[in-house]
């Protein structure tokens, strides 16, 4: 018994300070503080990754009225509570294993136009390859492709666009209006 109460002294000892050394390194270097009103935090996360983050929720914030809804696609929801917006449907998520069926893309977009939605932010991960998680308008949501294609405009790309993208690093947004569109 007492062996084991040894272990798990030990063991807790070693997690507390270690935790300890990992925040009083970081600390030190500001390349790693996100610094956004909502998550004044330090990440692990690369300095290119968290320069984007803040930079699109900067700009996110500028473009897009306190009142107004956006659509964040693929999967994004970290821009809703950063930038303090809110999503203009419930579905946070679009990736190739949700499999969205055509009824419910047409209803997305039903509730686009309802809700007056102007803005799409759109994730470099919309084309990635991740195992399952596959190409927005190739392999999942073709629907709703056409629709941003047709219906928006770019307005900015923060990040590097062209770098293959992965959970954590090569983050890279684009951010689309909603078009004048003659007859609206």
């Amino acid at each position: 018994m007492t062996t084991i109460a040894l272990i798990i002294l030990l063991t807790v000892t070693v997690e507390v300070r270690g935790k300890y050394l990992f925040r009083s390194m970081v600390r030190g270097y500001p390349v790693q503080y996100l610094g956004v009103d909502r998550a004044g935090i330090y990440v692990n996360n690369p300095p290119e990754w968290i320069r984007t983050l803040a930079q699109a929720t900067a700009s996110i914030k500028a473009h897009v009225g306190e009142k107004e809804t956006m659509l964040a696609i693929p999967y994004c929801p970290l821009y809703y509570f950063l930038a303090n917006r809110v999503s203009a449907v419930p579905e946070l998520a679009f990736f190739d294993y949700l499999n969205f069926t055509r009824e419910q893309e047409q209803r997305i977009m039903a509730d686009l136009e309802r809700k007056g939605n102007r803005w799409i932010i759109l994730s470099n991960r919309a084309d990635t390859r991740e195992v399952g998680l596959g190409v927005f308008g190739k392999t999942y949501c073709p629907l709703l492709a056409k629709y941003l294609k047709e219906n928006f405009a770019l307005v900015e790309t923060i990040g590097d666009w062209d770098a293959p993208p992965g959970w954590i690093i090569n983050n890279a947004i684009r951010i689309y209006r909603k078009k004048d569109l003659p007859g609206r």
